[in-house]
């Protein structure tokens, strides 16, 4: 948790350097002159910060082990991307806005407060316009997952014109060297992120090379894919995921990640896949012999990172698949009590079961293992786990599952006392 909140304290900074570097050298009093200049100089300042998140945005994206490890897991680094984009975008966009308020209010009046045919409102123009667009593009349309993807790539050519537009306005950022020094770092920073993992990653980022060698469909919405080696195999702990990407026509191209559902202790790799959308509802589809690159692993979701060896494992749906490479290599570890409630929407899709009743059965005081079906109990619930356990504070939570389930395990196991650190999910959405 304290790293987790680094990260961010480190994000705010980020956003806060500029301003403050700003404010340093004009002067606090020359910004608060009169309600014209207030209104302005708001603008000026979202311009600051919103610029500086931009930039530093790429660089979030860049899916590198340490920023894995500065944020806490590689889900909050992809959902503090989302909201700092977010963040960037609305502070950008007000900067146009408050800045003409600021200056119509004053003596320039509304017809005046610009040249608007100049390079330097031109490039304004240009760049607000397409980050509009790409932002509703990425962030409030429902497009598929290919395109969605050709999007959030665009983001980053918008970098050079904000930059362009930032030194052609001739303001703050030329006339204060520390802030030109500031930016020119994040910007260089933030475009050769870009480019490293979406221009050039076929040629920068490590991925190993597998090829299909069996598809199993377990049900009609359910698959399980395994891979063989064509080189040095990938190393990866239970509960971790990697990028996973096929080379076969019909098959998304696009890398998507999958949690490992086998133990490490092999060449090949599993993994056990539910239908979501188009993309994964072809992967049943995949023949022998089809490559597919890994990139990982990633991930922090493993029982052992947990110092109390009691634990819950709570999965839901596809979220088994984790729990699954937990379980294949949890034998002998008989110093945990892990108490295991699988959720399903029904007995029949409880197809994984009896691998976990095997585990239970090996190591009975150890490991316990029940399953929630939602048509016949409903959803797995701090009711149940109350019935369940002797005193829900003795342990911890390990979550996986559809993003509304986490959520509501989580609220509900607060309210109920359990520690916020106490409960552990992993939940990666792109």
């Amino acid at each position: 948790m304290l790293i987790h909140a680094s990260g961010r304290l480190l994000l705010g900074l980020v956003a806060l350097i500029p301003v403050a570097l700003w404010l340093y050298h004009v002067g606090l009093a020359s910004v608060t002159t009169n309600t014209s200049v207030v209104v302005a100089s708001v603008g000026k300042a979202t311009a600051l910060s919103g610029l500086a998140l931009y930039l530093v945005n790429p660089i979030l994206s860049m899916r590198s082990p340490w920023l894995e490890k500065l944020f806490g897991g590689l889900d909050h680094v992809y959902s503090l991307h989302k909201s700092t984009g977010k963040a960037a975008f609305y502070l950008i966009l007000l900067h146009p806005f408050a800045l003409g308020i600021g200056r119509s209010i004053g003596p320039l009046g509304f017809t005046t407060i610009w040249n608007w045919w100049s390079l330097l409102i031109i490039t304004g123009i240009i760049s607000l316009l397409a980050l509009i667009i790409l932002t509703g593009l990425a962030i409030y349309s429902h497009i598929k997952h290919q395109k969605w993807v050709k999007v959030h790539k665009a983001f980053g050519w918008l970098i050079p014109l904000f930059m362009v537009h930032g030194l052609i306005a001739g303001g703050q950022i030329m006339q204060i060297t520390p802030l030109l020094v500031f930016y020119i770092v994040l910007a260089t920073g933030g475009f050769t992120a870009f480019l490293y993992r979406s221009v050039f990653s076929r040629f920068f980022v490590h991925r190993h090379v597998y090829e299909v060698a069996e598809v199993n469909q377990f049900l009609e919405n359910v698959v399980e894919i395994v891979l063989k080696p064509k080189g040095v195999p990938l190393t990866f702990t239970p509960g971790q995921f990697a990028f996973v990407s096929f080379e076969q026509n019909g098959i998304d191209s696009e890398a998507h990640p999958y949690s490992f559902s086998n133990a490490p202790n092999g060449p090949y790799i599993r993994f056990t896949v539910k239908s979501l959308g188009d993309d994964t509802s072809m992967l049943k589809h995949l023949k022998k012999g089809t490559k597919a690159y890994l990139e990982g692993p990633f991930g922090r979701f493993d029982y052992r990172r947990v110092k109390n060896h009691k634990q819950v494992w709570i999965a839901g749906g596809v979220g088994i698949t984790p729990f699954l490479s937990m379980a294949r290599s949890f034998s002998g570890r008989s110093h945990y009590d892990i108490r295991f409630f699988y959720g399903t929407e029904s007995l029949e899709e409880a197809v994984f079961l009896q691998e976990f009743i095997d585990v239970a059965r090996t190591v009975p005081e150890n490991f316990d293992t029940r399953v929630v079906a939602k048509n016949l109990s409903g959803f797995v619930s701090v009711d149940l786990l109350k019935n369940s356990l002797p005193k829900l504070e003795e342990y911890d939570y390990m979550i996986c599952g559809p993003p509304g389930m986490m959520g509501a395990l989580k609220r509900q196991l607060t309210d109920a006392g359990v520690p916020l650190a106490q409960i552990h999910n992993e939940a990666f959405s792109m």
